[in-house]
């Protein structure tokens, strides 16, 4: 396991289309800093490179940075799309929000409009391939939960990918038709839950992984503030709202000690995620020395059954 930015959580990462990775932390310098040193509440990172031997720099707030911070709140969920970056943001204060910046994190425009954390809160993208090249259609996904606690349910939204600034176009996922197809309805009253746990979710992560043409959700399970980093749950779906299969879901991943906070799988091909999609890396963070920017490689091994034309597949995590 790598370990780098101490004192800096989050971590939310994109693929741009200059080939490489972007991030977003929290409360620390960043890449090079601490808890303390180039402090800021929100920064971006540029990460340059294969796994094995990447660079980074601070291109939005911390240490050595190319632009200074210009605003607070937490980036939960990041995308690049059309040489723009989006970033869902947590603004502390009940909601949460869209800001966009159109020179790859140097400056940011932030959206008049937020959701109230009661609605639809700490919102992740769903990630496909570079700069959002190869998705499913031409819609922009959204994962989301609702406060208070206990959180057992996460809930999908969707918007045109010509129109993702604007509130009024998004539509949330209201349930199945009778042809088993996902109903979307423009009215947060009608949103229904895309994932359940009865034993608690966290902020989700979903990504697309092309090799298996899966879709791999992540999340921390417990029904209060106290969630346990160790606490993982992996799933997996053929389509953005499910239905989920259960790849691993740990009580003691790791041993890892103190609280959750994300987990993020990248998806740029082929060094952080293979072509056949059976090799990739998990970034995540926690409390204590899990404050920070925390690496992992990992391997899928496939099982194929006969009784169905379906995949699912298995975690096993390289220490």
């Amino acid at each position: 396991m790598l370990r780098l930015a101490p004192g800096s959580d989050l971590w939310p990462v994109t693929w741009a289309p200059d080939g490489n990775l972007y991030a977003s932390w929290g409360d620390g310098g960043g890449f090079g800093g601490t808890n303390s040193v180039g402090r800021v509440s929100l920064g971006v990172a540029r990460i340059a490179g294969p796994p094995s031997n990447f660079t980074t720099s601070n291109i939005w707030g911390g240490v050595n940075t190319e632009h200074p911070a210009q605003f607070g709140g937490k980036a939960v969920g990041l995308l690049s799309m059309d040489g723009v970056l989006y970033a869902w943001l947590n603004w502390q204060n009940g909601t949460n929000g869209l800001a966009w910046s159109e020179n790859l994190g140097g400056t940011w425009t932030i959206a008049s409009w937020t959701f109230d954390d009661n609605e639809f809160a700490e919102a992740t993208f769903l990630n496909f391939s570079q700069d959002y090249a190869n998705s499913r259609d031409n819609y922009i996904y959204i994962y989301g939960i609702k406060r208070p606690y206990p959180r057992t349910d996460v809930y999908l939204a969707r918007v045109d990918k010509t129109q993702i600034t604007d509130k009024n176009r998004y539509e949330f996922f209201s349930g199945f038709d009778a042809k088993n197809d996902p109903t979307w309805n423009a009215e947060l009253s009608h949103q229904k839950s895309i994932f359940h746990d009865p034993n608690g979710v966290t902020i989700p992560s979903v990504s697309f992984n092309a090799g298996i043409n899966r879709y791999l959700l992540t999340s921390s399970h417990a029904l209060g503030p106290t969630y346990g980093l160790d606490n993982l749950g992996i799933f997996d779906a053929p389509d953005p709202w499910g239905p989920w299969t259960t790849v691993e879901y740990y009580e003691n991943w790791g041993n890892y000690p103190g609280r959750w906070l994300t987990y993020y799988i990248p998806t740029k091909t082929p060094d952080w995620m293979s072509i056949d999609g059976t090799k990739l890396h998990l970034i995540f963070s926690g409390e204590s020395a899990f404050d920070s920017f925390n690496l992992i490689e990992a391997n899928l091994s496939l099982y194929e059954f006969t009784t169905a034309v379906q995949e699912t597949s298995k975690l096993i995590d390289e220490y």
